[in-house]
C-alpha cells in the first residue's frame, strides 16, 4: 500500500442504474485498495453536502493518515492508468504544494461564473490558447491532506444543511459550490485548477466523436492531451462516451 497518498471516495449505496460504472471504478484501480466512506463510516447521507462531512470525519478521526489525498467520485468516473501513475504526474506537475482538483465546460451553479471566466481569460491572455474547461468540477481532487483539511474548515460543514424542504421548495446543497466558494475566498492554500483535462476529462456535453481512440491513450482532441482519468458527469453518461471509453480500457 502506497504510504504517501489513499484514494478516497464516498458510496452511500450500490447504484443501480445502467449508466454508472461502480464496478469498473474499483476495477480501473488496478488493485490499489481505496478508502471508501459509506453511510455505516459518516452516518445518514444528506445528498451532496455529505461528501465534504463525510471527508472531514476521515481526516480528524484519523481514518486517512497519509500525508496526500486523491478524492474521486466513484459512480461515474474511471482510471486510465494506474493510480501510482495519477500521483507521481501531479507531484512532478506541483511539487506537492497545490490543490488540483479538475474543471468543466458548465458552471455549476453559476454564482460564481464570473469569477471563474476572469481568472480563465487572464490565463488564456497568458498562455496564448483559449480555455474550454473554465470551472471547478468537485469529482476530482489531489491535495496534501493538511490542506484540504483546511479547505473542509473553512467550509462551516457543522452549518451546511443537508437537502430538506424549506418549505416551499427542495433545496440541495452542493459539494461543487463549497469547492468553489473556497477557491474563490481561501488565501492560504494554493489551487492548480486542470484546464487541459490532464489529469480529469470531464465529459458533460461531448460526444465520441470528440475523442481519438487510436493510440494506447485515449486523446481528447480539443485540448490534445491524453486524460489520466475519464469522467462521466452530466449527459457525459449517455452520449456514448461511456461505452467506448469502457472498451478501450477494456472494462467492458
Amino acid at each position: 500500500m502506497n504510504k504517501e497518498y489513499r484514494i478516497v471516495t464516498c458510496c452511500n449505496r450500490i447504484p443501480t442504474e445502467p449508466y454508472y460504472v461502480l464496478p469498473q471504478y474499483f476495477s480501473s484501480l488496478k488493485g490499489e485498495e481505496p478508502i471508501v466512506l459509506t453511510e455505516e463510516f459518516g452516518g445518514r447521507w444528506g445528498g451532496l453536502a455529505s461528501k465534504p462531512k463525510w471527508l472531514y470525519k476521515a481526516i480528524v478521526e484519523k481514518y486517512i493518515d497519509t500525508p496526500y489525498i486523491l478524492f474521486t467520485d466513484c459512480w461515474d468516473l474511471l482510471f486510465a492508468v494506474k493510480p501510482e501513475a495519477v500521483f507521481k504526474m501531479y507531484m512532478k506537475l506541483t511539487d506537492g504544494n497545490s490543490i488540483l482538483i479538475s474543471t468543466e465546460k458548465n458552471c455549476f451553479p453559476d454564482t460564481l461564473k464570473k469569477e471563474f471566466d476572469e481568472v480563465a481569460y487572464a490565463v488564456s491572455k497568458a498562455v496564448g490558447e483559449p480555455i474550454e474547461y473554465k470551472y471547478i468540477n468537485s469529482g476530482f481532487i489531489i491535495g496534501k491532506t493538511s490542506d484540504i483539511l483546511k479547505c473542509l474548515e473553512a467550509m462551516d460543514l457543522p452549518n451546511l444543511p443537508d437537502d430538506h424542504f424549506d418549505g416551499e421548495k427542495n433545496i440541495h446543497p452542493n459539494d461543487q459550490f463549497e469547492w468553489q466558494k473556497i477557491w474563490a475566498t481561501l488565501d492560504t492554500v494554493d489551487f492548480y485548477l486542470d484546464y487541459d483535462q490532464m489529469f480529469s476529462a470531464t465529459l458533460h456535453e461531448t460526444t465520441p466523436d470528440q475523442l481519438d481512440f487510436t493510440g494506447d491513450m485515449i486523446k481528447l482532441k480539443s485540448t490534445d492531451t491524453f486524460p489520466l482519468t475519464w469522467h462521466m458527469n452530466g449527459n457525459g453518461k449517455t452520449s456514448g462516451c461511456r461505452e467506448a471509453i469502457l472498451k478501450h480500457l477494456n472494462l467492458l
